[in-house]
Parts: C-alpha cells; sequence; structure tokens
C-alpha cells in the first residue's frame, strides 16, 4: 500500500469530517464520488503533485467542460488538504468569461425596426425599447 493511499478507511474519515463541516447531503456525496474517481485513476499509486496534475490533464482530455473540471479538482484538492497534503492541490482551469455573444443571438435591425413598430402607440414602451438596443442587451 502506498504511503498516501487513497482507502476506504481514509474515505470514511473524510466523510465524517465533510458532516462535521456541515456540508449538504448532495455536496457529500458529490465530494465522494469525485475522490473515488481520482482514486480509481490513482489506481493505488501515491499522491504526489505530479500525479494530480497529470489526472487534470486526463480529465481535459476525456473532454469533460471546464467548469466541471474545476468542479472535480474543487473535490480533490479539499480531500488533499483534509490529508495534510496541501502541497499537492493543483490550481484550477481559467475560464474565460464571453463578453460577446454570437451573432446569431443579437437582434436583426428588422427585429428591431418590429418591436419599435409594435410599440409605436406607448411613447415610454418605445423610449425603453430604443435605451435597451441601445446598450447592446443580447436576446436569450
Amino acid at each position: 500500500m502506498a504511503k498516501n493511499e487513497i482507502n476506504e478507511q481514509r474515505m470514511e474519515r473524510y466523510a465524517q469530517r465533510l458532516r462535521i463541516e456541515e456540508k449538504s447531503r448532495m455536496t457529500i456525496e458529490k465530494y465522494l464520488r469525485d475522490v473515488r474517481q481520482f482514486a480509481y485513476w490513482l489506481n493505488r499509486q501515491e499522491i504526489t503533485k505530479e500525479r494530480v496534475i497529470d489526472y487534470k490533464q486526463e480529465l481535459l482530455r476525456r473532454g469533460y467542460a471546464l467548469r466541471s473540471v474545476n468542479s472535480m479538482l474543487a473535490s480533490v484538492n479539499h480531500f488533499l488538504r483534509f490529508m495534510n497534503l496541501s502541497e499537492c492541490r493543483v490550481r484550477f482551469c481559467k475560464v474565460q468569461r464571453e463578453i460577446y455573444q454570437p451573432a446569431g443571438r443579437e437582434l436583426t435591425k428588422e427585429e428591431y425596426l418590429r418591436l419599435l413598430r409594435a410599440a409605436k402607440n406607448d411613447r415610454r414602451l418605445w423610449l425603453l425599447l430604443q435605451t435597451i438596443c441601445a446598450t447592446g442587451i443580447r436576446r436569450h
């Protein structure tokens, strides 16, 4: 057995810690599921920073969304802190926010003019539509 191997005894102690931290039942299940997946991938090897980085890269190679990878890494990092292996924790993937939406989500000029025509009898609505459209707010 590797020095820092993840086994059921450690998992049970970790589950107890999560309950003491007053995590919700669903959060506890998710953390345990994520750590077990990491343990399965680790295949009884000792936990090292390099192996955790390799695991992160494997999740990305498998095509997991960045937010999902970060969620799994949060569980693993929390477990590593519990195991006093903080030096093995890894950084999250950078998730760049999209400032601009694809062109297909913008109002066309025709749609904009149709909205204004529909609001022609309500001056306040007509002005409101012009204001909103001038800000560049996108439709959903």
